[in-house]
């Protein structure tokens, strides 16, 4: 029953990634993380398509110059959180809704309180509740995200954070 509730969880967070995407590339990698998932089977043979080149992460500037990437799929999401950002650079999602991963890239400097609210703006607009006012959006450093072991693509915990209305 658990599994069940983690797969849907995990699917409804497709569906989401799918109501926001805009390019074949970006629906291609969607399919693509389906079928790493074993969601959806392997096209082999020659209708298999050769590998596509990554879709790029979402880029935006800070009004104080910082630079803001936004996760495109939930692969991405975690490429973006673990592998891209440093330790001190500042997480953002939506709190308790399906969305895209943001990180504001801190450069060793302090970023203005007008950082914080830009890039927590890109997560509500990333996400499930794009359309909806004063949304709760959870904030902290990459150090304090974690993965649970065999969590599915773009799921992660935190315990340590803080939480802005947008």
């Amino acid at each position: 029953m658990q599994k069940t509730k983690e797969d849907l969880e995990y699917l409804l967070s497709v569906l989401d990634l799918l109501s926001r995407a805009e390019t074949e590339k970006e629906f291609n990698a969607i399919r693509g993380e389906l079928t790493d998932t074993g969601f959806l089977k392997k096209h082999e043979g020659k209708s298999a398509k050769r590998k596509q080149p990554p879709v790029p992460f979402q880029e935006y500037t800070s009004p104080n110059g910082f630079s803001v990437l936004a996760g495109r799929n939930n692969l991405q999401n975690d490429q973006l959180t673990f592998k891209t950002a440093s330790k001190n650079d500042i997480w953002f999602h939506v709190q308790k809704f399906h969305g895209s991963h943001v990180v504001l890239f801190v450069k060793d400097q302090q970023p203005q309180p007008e950082d914080y609210v830009f890039a927590a703006e890109i997560a509500v607009k990333n996400s499930e509740v794009s359309d909806e006012k004063r949304i709760p959006v959870d904030y902290t450093q990459i150090r304090n995200i974690k993965k649970p072991n065999g969590a599915k693509p773009g799921f992660v915990i935190y315990h340590v954070y803080k939480t802005m209305i947008v």
